[in-house]
Parts: structure tokens; sequence; C-alpha cells
């Protein structure tokens, strides 16, 4: 049986206003059709430069553990991670009079959807959190620790908390997203002139010509990706959690939530309605449900479930990956969606 393989395009398309990479049939929103434009990052300093390209032990070592090298530098961290650190102290102590240490256990605790609430089983860099209705939460903890000076926190929305917990990502201090960044004057509207949170990391993780440390970072990039994923959601919910009026409507009422789910050991009250346009909250699942459950009811059950994989070795990711960088480590190329023309006719 004779068959071709599929093949996307080289990554040479260019976006028409700043420049940003892209295949032929991938749907790129860098910069919102030329409303962001953010400033240009400083040159990376020459001698880190060194360390993502050198063939050596040392380069090799600096890339494993990129991850741990930027805590060391660090000028802020989650507050979980103090309190970890004093749980820690108290166990030395203990060891110094003979006492016997505490066992700590991490327990992921089953929930009604196995899907949702099962155990990790991937070797990539991943956030933790507890939030109302499955979604992450609205503020976090961070704590920045001053020399010579208490530690205090800083908000999330903070342009400075970027250079600060990633100094390898950005050692030149180039100040994150803020909320008076305005979009470009060309192209502002009455209804929106500010640069999002999502707008900005869009644009800060486009792939272009020149060398970006962020593409380069490895694990660093994951936790980067995840930490902004985080920062976005959280975005989301203040914005949601400030403009109940508007999205609440009569089906969303307190009680009868509560009736519908009265089963789940959930008390009434007033709660924040996240409404289903929210990927991950319930209404956004139990609505992706009944659009299935709908389908099957007009055109029957499906006769082939048909699902896509990637392979790392296909010849789009390949062609792309840098000195010693691995497709694991660059989702845009192992997240690109592009099913080959002519499957489903």
């Amino acid at each position: 049986m004779e068959y071709q393989i599929h093949y996307t395009g080289a990554m040479d398309v260019q976006c028409k206003f700043y420049g940003a990479l892209r295949f032929q049939r991938e749907q790129l929103n860098c910069c919102h059709n030329g409303k962001v434009l953010l400033p240009p990052l400083q040159e990376y300093p020459e001698n880190l430069r060194l360390l993502f390209d050198a063939d050596g032990a040392e380069g090799s070592n600096f890339r494993q553990n990129i991850r741990n090298y930027n805590s060391a530098f660090a000028f802020a961290s989650f507050a979980a991670y103090h309190n970890i650190r004093a749980i820690e102290q108290q166990e030395q102590e203990r060891a110094v009079i003979n006492m016997p240490p505490r066992q700590v256990t991490k327990q992921f605790i089953p929930g009604p959807d196995r899907r949702k609430y099962n155990n990790p089983t991937g070797n990539e860099v991943a956030a933790i959190f507890v939030g109302d209705d499955g979604a992450p939460p609205m503020y976090r903890d961070i704590v920045v620790y001053p020399i010579g000076l208490q530690r205090h926190r800083i908000a999330y929305i903070s342009c400075h908390l970027d250079p600060m917990v990633y100094p390898l990502l950005f050692p030149n201090g180039e100040p994150g997203c803020h909320i008076n960044m305005p979009h470009v004057e060309q192209r502002q509207t009455r209804v929106r002139n500010k640069v999002t949170m999502q707008e900005f990391y869009s644009y800060r993780l486009a792939i272009r010509d020149d060398f970006s440390a962020l593409h380069r970072a490895g694990k660093l990039l994951q936790q980067y990706i995840v930490d902004a994923y985080v920062k976005v959601e959280g975005c989301r919910l203040n914005f949601i959690k400030n403009h109940q009026a508007q999205l609440r409507v009569a089906l969303y009422s307190g009680l009868m939530d509560y009736l519908d789910r009265q089963n789940d050991n959930q008390q009434p009250g007033v709660p924040v309605i996240l409404p289903s346009t929210l990927t991950g909250s319930l209404r956004n699942m139990q609505q992706a449900y009944q659009d299935a459950m709908a389908i099957v009811c007009k055109f029957r059950k499906p006769d082939i479930f048909l699902t896509y994989t990637c392979n790392s070795k296909c010849r789009e990711i390949t062609e792309n990956l840098g000195l010693h960088e691995t497709a694991q480590t660059r989702f845009s190329f192992t997240s690109l969606q592009d099913a080959p023309q002519g499957t489903f006719d």
C-alpha cells in the first residue's frame, strides 16, 4: 500500500507587521493584527549565550539544571517555597536533639471526574493549584527578598515580576506586563486600547529570526509558560468576579445551581459565577458534553474515533530545532494542529 507523508512546509511565513514566523497553514495571532508592539529585548549577554551552545560538560550541566540556576539567582519566589523552607529548618532543628523526622507525603485526592483528577504521567513542568469550580486562583503569594531588609509581597500583575523571578531569561531587567501598556496608536479602538496579559505573552512567545534565550531555556521555558498561563487565567477570573452583573443571567442564580448540585456537598450562598466561556470550568465541560450528545443525536454514533499523535521526529520539528534543543521543550512545534488536506473528505 502506497502512502504519502504529509509535510506542512517550512516555517518561513513572516507576520506582515512585526516579523514573527509561522507555518503556511498555522493560525498565529502574535500581535493581534498589529495592535501589540512591545519594546525589543536588549542584547543577551555573550557569556550566558555561550552556555546554551557549549558542547562540553559545562554547557550540558547548565542546560539540564537551568531551573535550579535560575532559582539561585531569583529575587522573588512563591510564598509556598518559603513555607517549605521553614519546614525544612524545623526538621533540621529536630534532628539536632535526636527527634525522629516527620513524614511528609503528597497525595492526589480522587474526584468525581477521573480524567480531571488523575495522577500526572508526563515529565513536564506543571502547576498545582486549588481553585473554585476547577479554575486557577485569582491571586497568588509572591515574596521578594531585598538585601538587608525583610521580605515583602508584590502583586502578580507587577511589571517587575518577570525579571525578578526569571533573571536568566531577562538578565537586563526588562519589565514584564503591566496594566498601562497601550496598543499601537493607529490601531486603537474605543472599546479596548490597552495590551492585555494574554496579548503580551502571545507577542513575547512568538518565534522570530533573532536569538531568543526564552526559546532555548528548555524546562525553564515550560515553567515560564505555566506561570504565564496562571497569570492570564487569574486576570480573567478577576474580570469575571468584578463584572458579575453583566455576566449573570436567570439560569445562573445561586439557588438553582445549588439544587442541581446538591449531591456535591456544596453550601448555598452567593458564589462567583464562572460562565461557560471560561475553558475548564464546570459549565464549559457540561456545554461541551451537551454539544457532543447533540451531534450524536443528529448524525448517529460515530463509526471512527480518529486521534492524532505528535511524532517528535517529523520533518517540521527537526528542521526548526536549534542546537541542543529537543521537541519536548518546544511547545510551539509539538502542539501544532495541522491535519493533512483531504483527511476528512
